[in-house]
């Protein structure tokens, strides 16, 4: 799946082309016949706009009518209206009409008419359809290791997703938000601090050794409070490391669970992908949970000594 370009309700824009192109033909028929000035042009212009109006009450899905679409669609309008204007003296005075009814006439540059607004309604169906995981996906900082790889699965499950025939209305976003907290975190991830528990070590036996051997009171009571300092972080980096450990397990578990729904929808058991379904609301629950305790807490009040 990617951000793409979407034609939305076909069927309504179909309606509103044959309404405006047959209103439109109607309109500058009947004014040619009435004998009116710029006939097809006028009455082409009429018929559309009442063939648009009917097919605007018939109802239609396209999206939302915001300030960037209503700038776009004028923008069409301005164009069509030029292409309509063009095409109505341009059948209505073309070599191959002049022998025809007057009528004739003006229905076939009224007809042109028509089809020049469907041009400007045609806008009204067009719709960027983003894809909110590739947009995830691109916003990801540098990763490695299991997360990276457990991303790239999960994206790769996303992907394979387009087009798959999911039984139930509640688990078609069920894919893309796993992915989704899959992704979110994956970046909590890669913000955590990598701290190495071997250089604490390293100093704590420094300062074992120097409390054995001082000779002032007051050095070694101040040795031993950096000490308690430095078993406060050392505790504090296991029990960090223990949630990453706990986070990449349940990452694992999520994207296996996901692998598994996708597999039963694309052979079509309806059974097994409810219950797969299930497992994977449990596993993403979970892991959205773990990753709520990758927020860094603030380091205990000794180590700021």
């Amino acid at each position: 799946m990617s951000t793409a370009l979407r034609f939305l309700d076909h069927p309504a824009y179909h309606r509103t082309f044959v309404a405006m192109t047959a209103g439109a033909a109607l309109g500058g028929g009947g004014a040619a016949a009435a004998g009116l000035p710029a006939a097809p042009l006028a009455g082409g212009v009429a018929g559309a706009l009442l063939g648009l109006g009917w097919a605007v009450r018939r109802g239609s899905a396209t999206p939302p009518m915001t300030v960037r679409r209503a700038l776009l669609v004028l923008a069409a309008v301005a164009a069509a209206a030029a292409c309509a204007v063009w095409a109505s003296a341009a059948v209505a005075h073309a070599e191959q009409t002049a022998s025809l009814p007057g009528w004739l006439t003006g229905a076939l540059a009224g007809a042109a008419v028509g089809l020049g607004g469907t041009l400007a309604v045609a806008l009204r169906h067009v719709a960027v359809v983003v894809d909110p995981v590739a947009a995830a996906y691109r916003a990801l900082p540098p990763l490695s290791g299991e997360a990276r790889d457990l991303v790239e699965r999960g994206r790769t499950i996303w992907l394979a997703s387009d087009g798959l025939t999911i039984p139930g209305d509640a688990d078609r976003d069920l894919v893309q938000d796993g992915v989704l907290k899959l992704f979110g975190v994956a970046r909590k991830l890669a913000a955590t601090p990598a701290i190495d528990p071997s250089d604490i070590d390293r100093r704590i036996t420094e300062l074992d050794a120097r409390i054995e051997t001082v000779g002032d009171d007051v050095a070694r009571a101040q040795y031993r409070d950096a000490r308690a300092a430095l078993c406060d972080q050392r505790r504090y980096v296991d029990q960090v490391g223990a949630a990453r450990e706990r986070i990449v397990a349940r990452m694992h578990h999520c994207v296996a669970t996901l692998e598994k729904f996708r597999m039963a929808c694309a052979q079509l058991d309806a059974a097994a992908a409810a219950r797969e379904a299930a497992d994977a609301r449990s596993a993403m629950s979970v892991l959205g949970e773990l990753g709520d305790g990758l927020d860094v807490p603030a380091l205990p009040a000794s180590t700021a000594a």
